[in-house]
């Protein structure tokens, strides 16, 4: 295309489209949730929503802000009913329009529902680790003690078996007590342990089980010898030497994401029946990288 400032060019492949650009940028995104036919995007300046699925029209897709959650969203759960926005001021709930904020809480990270009991759920912080329990229609809070430090890097295998990114050197799994919530024990895994490195590693929950990853290759916990060993299926599934960022899995799909790809594997009965990866130039979409 020859334009007034010089040459560009159209990529009609690209398999991504920029949902709002300049002049309407409306900051850097971290998290989406799709609810009630609402898509919600948490950036780095406030909660965003319009209708889904997007209506992109010939100027801009039409969002709406909640001046209410300005500032950093860094993620957004459905918990039951209520969608919990993990911000930088803490955590709020979002019920039929209502926004009410959890006390206690400093900065929102992460949030996953107790397996056993719909009124709890598992809200990591900039302090640590709590336990929300919601009584008479309130939100209260515990802190478990023994968790401490950065929780963006948490998950779940079990309702009390949490796995933790160890800084920049491993993982560390914690295994809680299901009547006090504290800590029985803990254990730390590193390059002894079976890690060929232990840098950049990423924690995933792929179809109710617990993967970890990094540029050496993508590894799961045996139990039966109490090591880190990797995955020789997913490590023949996904392209090798990336970061993933981001390994989900969706009805019968798995997504993976790095700065480079997106890879879409469908599984039919358990096996891989088709496997899509998308190319892109990480430069032209300016990727939020974490470390």
């Amino acid at each position: 295309a020859g334009l007034d400032n010089g040459i560009d060019y159209v990529s009609l492949d690209m398999p991504l489209t920029n949902l709002y650009i300049t002049p309407y940028f409306k900051g850097a995104g971290y998290t989406a949730l799709i609810h009630d036919h609402t898509l919600y995007l948490g950036t780095n300046r406030v909660l965003f929503y319009t209708e889904w699925p997007v209506q992109c029209k010939e100027d801009a897709t039409n969002w709406r802000l909640i001046s209410a959650l300005s500032g950093l969203v860094w993620g957004l759960e459905k918990i039951n009913d209520e969608i919990f926005c993990l911000h930088d001021k803490g955590v709020f709930s979002i019920n039929n329009g209502k926004i009410t904020e959890i006390k206690g809480l400093r900065g929102g990270l992460t949030a996953c529902l107790h397996d056993d009991n719909p009124d709890k759920c598992w809200i990591g912080t900039y302090d640590g680790l709590f336990l929300a329990e919601k009584k008479q229609n309130r939100w209260i809070t515990q802190k478990i003690n023994e968790v401490t430090g950065w929780m963006k890097d948490g998950i779940f295998e079990s309702t009390h078996t949490l796995w933790l990114r160890d800084g920049y050197d491993g993982v560390i799994r914690f295994d809680l007590d299901p009547y006090t919530n504290n800590v029985k024990s803990s254990e730390s895994y590193h390059h002894e342990n079976g890690f060929e490195s232990t840098e950049d590693i990423r924690i995933h929950k792929i179809f109710g089980k617990t993967y970890f990853s990094n540029r050496s290759g993508i590894y799961r916990h045996d139990k039966k010898s109490n090591r880190i060993i990797k995955d020789k299926q997913l490590n023949e599934l996904l392209p090798e030497n990336q970061i993933y960022t981001k390994i989900i899995s969706f009805d019968s799909t798995l997504y993976a994401m790095s700065s480079d790809i997106i890879s879409a594997v469908k599984f039919c009965n358990d096996t891989p029946c088709q496997n899509t990866i998308s190319f892109f130039n990480a430069s032209q979409m300016g990727f939020i990288k974490w470390y």
